[in-house]
């Protein structure tokens, strides 16, 4: 469901229908209803249930047409990405990453994004990017931007980053460059990145990593093998050698500032600070990971560098939305450069409990190669349909190509016209396998369930029509009497 006016407006219909159909049949043989029929009785609360299904599958599809009429003020942070979005390259299909994305924005301008929100979400994906460490990620069925890593922006097929011009010193991904600014209809400028590392929708790999092994790695080393390996199950390549390695170099507490540290426990104030002091490689992407970290409350921070600034967030143990994350990683951005510390700003107050705390370097030359790898044998000429993509590719030996589409079991794939199995990939992806050579690419989605249900919701209506035409002969006949 959407959140907002747009939740309550769309849903309090429904709400008052279910209400007064419970209240109805509660009420069903008190004297109140006496001098109704009982086949009147039944027709009005036929009536109910039939209005108020009709009116939840309303709410939960056609939800979206009235949010853009309710809400259309979000759609002015839309603007720039779908105008990004008409430039891509016609050769394949990239997606576009809008920092502080809230809402379904890719939905309503028909455009690739990065992020969604969506409460029916499947969990893998939210499980995808908790596992990790997003630290913009507050809740499992909310994504509001790929976290500031290289790697996720890459095989995620990323090609722009957006930023308003309010929030311009937020640090972009490696490997993004400023390519320029423009404005939306009601004259907001925004800046425009583009990934000089972007992958296509469709990369092949020639090794995997099993989804055990994948898992048993540290936040930083997931984050590096995505690009190196194929995550998944099964023996179409061979078995993944040579992990990227990354580096934790030493910190020290500077200073603090309305902020308390015993041990693994930190107290903070509103507004209070804590200025971190280090020294990072070059050509390296930095990452503060804070492995299994939770708050007392619902809390939110930034974090100031020479880059940039940077946020996270984290729901409290008792917040419904509250979920399970391994660790917590803040990305600070990559290049030549060298970071000589940070300082953490702290929105709320809350008190941060944590069993570690570094601070990670991940060298972008592995990155560099990898990618190049990926871009030598990715799929060209992507045609993207309603519930379908094809594409081509050319590999040199036997490779996973993995798609970066969500994996659902509904989507069927053939290669060279010959169905093939479809499986997951890269921990939220689909994948499929091939043998060297050329190879023609189609994959098609049908919603599960879709045709077994439909046949029994045909069996189910013409059972009632039957039932019909047999009450109704027996009424005539009655009457006939």
């Amino acid at each position: 469901m959407l959140r907002g006016g747009s939740f309550r407006l769309i849903c309090l219909p429904d709400i008052a229908l279910l209400l007064g159909f419970a209240a109805f049949l509660l009420l069903y043989d008190s004297p109140a209803l006496a001098a109704m029929r009982r086949v009147s009785a039944q027709r009005v609360a036929g009536a109910f249930l039939v209005v108020s299904v009709m009116m939840n599958m309303f709410c939960l599809y056609r939800s979206i047409g009235l949010y853009t009429e309710l809400m259309p003020w979000d759609l002015n942070e839309a603007y720039a990405n779908e105008t990004v979005a008409d430039q891509l390259d016609t050769g394949g299909a990239y997606r576009v990453d809008q920092q502080r994305y809230r809402d379904p924005h890719a939905m309503l301008k028909d455009y690739l994004g990065a992020g969604f929100y969506w409460s029916m979400v499947d969990s893998t994906l939210g499980n995808y990017y908790s596992h990790l460490g997003l630290a913009t990620q507050p809740y499992l069925d909310c994504v509001i931007d790929l976290g500031g890593g290289a790697s996720m922006a890459a095989v995620s097929a990323t090609k722009y980053s957006v930023l308003s011009e309010e929030d311009s010193d937020l640090i972009p991904p490696y490997g993004f460059t400023l390519t320029g600014t423009m404005a939306s209809p009601n004259g907001s400028a925004f800046r425009v990145y583009e990934n000089d590392h972007a992958l296509p929708l469709g990369i092949a790999f020639d090794a995997a990593l099993s989804t055990e092994e994948y898992n048993a790695l540290p936040v930083e080393n997931r984050l590096q093998a995505l690009t190196a390996f194929a995550v998944c199950d099964g023996d179409a390549v061979p078995k993944a050698g040579g992990m990227p390695t990354a580096e934790t170099v030493p910190f020290a507490v500077e200073s603090v500032q309305g902020v308390e540290i015993d041990g693994n426990t930190l107290k903070a104030g509103e507004g209070g600070t804590l200025k971190l002091s280090f020294e990072t490689l070059p050509d390296a992407e930095t990452w503060l990971i804070a492995d299994n970290l939770n708050t007392s409350a619902d809390a939110s921070f930034e974090i100031r560098t020479s880059r940039g600034r940077a946020e996270g967030c984290r729901v409290a143990a008792d917040n419904k939305f509250y979920f399970d994350r391994p660790a917590t990683a803040v990305c600070l951005g990559g290049g030549d450069d060298v970071l000589r510390g940070c300082e953490i700003a702290f929105t709320e107050a809350a008190e941060y409990r944590f069993d570690s705390f570094r601070v990670v370097c991940l060298p972008m030359e592995r990155y560099r190669e990898d990618t190049a790898a990926r871009k030598a044998e990715a799929m060209e000429d992507v045609a993207l349909g309603v519930n379908r993509l094809s594409g081509r590719v050319t590999v040199g030996g036997d490779r996973v190509l993995q798609i970066a589409v969500p994996y659902s079991s509904g989507w069927t794939a053939k290669v060279d016209g010959a169905p093939v199995e479809v499986f997951r990939c890269g921990g939220m992806y689909m994948g499929v396998a091939l043998a060297e050579g050329e190879h023609e690419i189609e994959m098609r989605y049908v919603t599960p369930g879709l045709k077994p249900g439909a046949a029994v919701s045909l069996a189910a209506l013409a059972l009632l029509i039957v039932l019909a035409v047999l009450s109704a002969r027996r009424r005539a006949s009655r009457r006939g009497k």
